[in-house]
């Protein structure tokens, strides 16, 4: 109680969401302000160079929302989802987390699920979905966000298909499972995901006035509901990211070092 207690008050410290009873429109005052903290997995490729125990490199919530002060930071899926687990928590919501497959893996995402009055809602901070989205007893239905419209389809085993539907056409993005995972299970898949691919890329994304923004390496791109642009940052690669994401300098040169000492793409670390 008093861990949850401190990081609601931190929460409110640095988002002011005020301490109001339980209500969808509460959840979704605070899912909203969590939404203002970015995808981005320039953290983890640092903390996982820093840090040689498996178990240490998870950033706690606390570490979260210090970093987004400090540094502009935020965290992938694992991270953000169980911030916004225990933050939930700590205003009273009722929630656990639940894993996901994304492309051909499996157990490879995860979203949170918020059950109030007696109705299961979604929220996903790594797939910023920060709108509260009741699910479907059965079928399917459709649910407005910022930038595309999100359909979720019940399937037979319980579990549930989350398609975005875009102008060129419905693209599955994943497959939602139907029971919510143990703390420890969520745990162990958030271990070893400091070894999976992704972490051979830098990786952002976060909401924009009518859309979103997303960076990959030295592709950046820029999506609302009239289209989308691209561009290519082809030099000063750490000041521009740095402008683009918020994210500090020296953490974007740290990640662009550890990142670039591997992969051609981006500038590789100078000697000294």
């Amino acid at each position: 109680m008093i861990i949850g207690a401190c990081l609601a008050a931190e929460f409110e410290r640095v988002f002011s969401v005020g301490t109001e009873p339980c209500s969808l429109e509460h959840l979704e005052t605070v899912a909203g302000k969590f939404a203002l903290i970015p995808y981005e997995n320039l953290s983890k490729i640092v903390r996982a160079a820093r840090e040689m125990d498996p178990g240490k490199r998870l950033r706690m919530p606390m570490d979260i929302l210090r970093e987004f002060v400090e540094l502009g930071a935020g965290g992938t899926c694992f991270s953000l989802t169980y911030c916004m687990q225990m933050v939930l928590e700590a205003y009273g919501y009722r929630c656990a987390p639940r894993m996901a497959d994304l492309g051909r893996s499996a157990n490879n995402h995860c979203a949170l699920i918020v059950v109030f009055d007696d109705r299961e809602y979604l929220l996903d901070p790594g797939y910023l979905i920060t709108r509260p989205l009741p699910l479907p007893e059965t079928g399917f239905a459709v649910h407005e966000t910022r930038l595309h419209p999100v359909r979720l389809e019940r399937d037979t085993g319980g579990g549930l298909h989350l398609v975005t539907l875009e102008p060129d056409g419905p693209k599955h993005r994943y497959h939602l499972h139907a029971t919510d995972c143990d703390r420890e299970t969520f745990r162990q898949y958030w271990i070893d995901s400091f070894s999976w691919n992704m972490m051979h890329s830098l990786l952002f994304t976060r909401m924009t006035g009518e859309g979103r923004m997303y960076l990959h390496d030295r592709h950046i791109r820029w999506m609302d509901r009239s289209g989308r642009r691209s561009d290519t940052i082809r030099e000063d690669y750490d000041r521009q990211v740095a402008a683009h994401t918020g994210i500090a300098f020296d953490l974007v040169e740290q990640a662009r070092s550890i990142v670039g000492d591997v992969k051609a793409v981006l500038p590789r670390k100078r000697s000294s």
